[in-house]
């Protein structure tokens, strides 16, 4: 649950100032952690976030597949939800063309990096992690480095099996029933992933 999105506004709490702050202080304290899209909040806001006090370490996770990001919120508009699209809900295919998907990844990666620099600015320690990562193989590992980053016992088995990949994206044939003009779309999957490192962060 992102403690800075819709729950905010109906509860009319602003996104700067003392307000701000208090639910800041509110939530370390109920949680010791927070997690959070950093979309939702003010760039000014982020980085109050980010230099609080209390906030000792940070986690940015980034998707590397901005074609993936591109779809899904294509598609999250056009359905109303983030989920995963269900066939049966498909009552008449959108259509995004490729120019759309182009700017859209443009736009995504110059977001993510210059949040990644807004982190680095941060002064605290930072552990980087792909969307795709926790989705793959690689999980149980990825699971580790965050327990060590952290300072955790990573010896819990039961987390680790709750975070066994499950199949997370919508196949082709139903992304295809989904987008009508879905084949013209494909070659552009091809495109380079986006990768951020961790040059000139401090992640010990």
């Amino acid at each position: 649950m992102e403690p800075f999105g819709k729950s905010m506004a109906r509860a009319g709490i602003g996104k700067e100032g003392p307000e701000f702050v208090k639910r800041i202080n509110t939530k370390l304290i109920e949680r010791d952690f927070i997690k959070h899209l950093w979309t939702q909040l003010p760039p000014a806001s982020n980085q109050a976030l980010m230099s609080h006090p209390e906030v000792s370490r940070l986690i940015f996770l980034y998707r590397s597949n901005l074609f993936d990001v591109a779809v899904s919120t294509f598609l999250a508009k056009s359905l109303g939800h983030w989920n995963r699209v269900d066939p049966e809900e498909i009552v008449r295919p959108i259509t995004i063309t490729p120019p759309q998907i182009k700017r859209f990844c443009g736009e995504l990666k110059a977001d993510v990096l210059d949040q990644a620099k807004r982190v680095r600015a941060s002064g605290k320690p930072v552990h980087l992690i792909r969307y795709e990562d926790l989705y793959s193989v690689a999980y149980r590992d990825r699971f580790l480095e965050v327990c060590n980053f952290l300072k955790l016992d990573g010896g819990n088995e039961a987390a680790i099996e709750r975070l066994r990949p499950s199949e997370k994206y919508s196949g082709d044939e139903t992304l295809a029933r989904a987008i009508a003009n879905w084949r013209s779309l494909e070659p552009l999957r091809a495109a380079p992933r986006l990768t951020v490192t961790l040059e000139g962060l401090d992640h010990t």
